[in-house]
């Protein structure tokens, strides 16, 4: 998040939404303190029991209804374009920068959103199999499918697979998904319907709607959503042992100028 909110605030992002638990809202005066200089900060807690109307939490529901959910946990303090980045991913500094300048370059007649696209070799951890979203793109860079595909892995012959109970090949150079998002307040009303067809169909114990899937929804209306090449190196922590890769990284990364050390003084 140290590095989301840094890259975000130099790519001329004035204000940053954190979304959390309940429980973490009383974290928000110390980060405020932490990035009050270089942008605006509040919090929204994503609560179990914010539903569309006439429908009730159900009994013995534990666990959040998704990132599409927590999405729509802004939808009464975001009222214009905005950025959706994880902030367990780091991204680097280009796709943040990119999808700004893509956001005011909008002529805002019909708006078209935006995805940050990763080459799926640069998103694999060599730790485990991961879960990717592989995107289908026609030839004029809109987005036109998100293909969620479980437990990719690079096999000892450098081939990627993916995609059980069959292994299907994957191309390394395949653009997928690490959900970062340029999006505009519009996207409220798609989830709010999506969200509440999914309440009639869906495991209310443990079922959760995710953000690609009121995407696709919105695209199947008409909504453009364009595909933005990422050319900056993604890296995170899918497993334990990622950990000291990201490390040396981002200290790659400071000991060449691109970030200061440290980040947040």
């Amino acid at each position: 998040m140290d590095y989301a909110i840094f890259d975000a605030a130099r790519a001329g992002v004035e204000r940053a939404v954190l979304i959390v638990r309940p429980e973490a809202l009383e974290l928000l005066p110390a980060l405020q303190r932490r990035y009050g200089r270089a942008l605006s900060v509040s919090a929204v807690a994503q609560r179990l029991d914010d539903l569309p109307s006439g429908i009730h939490l159900p009994t013995g529901r534990t666990r959040p209804w998704g990132t599409a959910h927590a999405i729509r946990s802004v939808r009464e303090v975001v009222t214009g374009p905005f950025m959706v980045v994880n902030s367990d991913d780091f991204y680097g500094a280009q796709p943040y920068q990119a999808l700004v300048d893509a956001s005011q370059a909008d002529d805002g007649k019909v708006p078209t959103w935006h995805l940050a696209g990763f080459a799926l070799r640069d998103t694999i951890s060599p730790s485990g199999p991961v879960n990717r979203a592989v995107c289908r793109i026609a030839a004029d860079g809109q987005l036109m499918e998100l293909d969620e595909v479980r437990g990719i892995h690079e096999e000892g012959d450098g081939v990627l697979r993916g995609g059980a109970p069959l292994q299907r090949v994957i191309a390394g150079d395949a653009v997928v998904s690490m959900n970062m998002w340029g999006l505009t307040a519009e996207i409220f009303d798609v989830i709010e319907s999506a969200f509440r067809e999914f309440l009639t169909s869906a495991d209310l114990a443990g079922d959760e709607y995710f953000l690609p899937e009121a995407i696709a929804v919105a695209i199947a209306q008409g909504w453009r959503v364009k595909v933005l090449p990422a050319e900056s190196q993604w890296c995170g922590v899918t497993f334990p042992e990622d950990a000291a890769q990201v490390r040396t990284h981002l200290a790659m990364l400071a000991a060449r100028g691109d970030y200061p050390s440290p980040l947040w003084p």
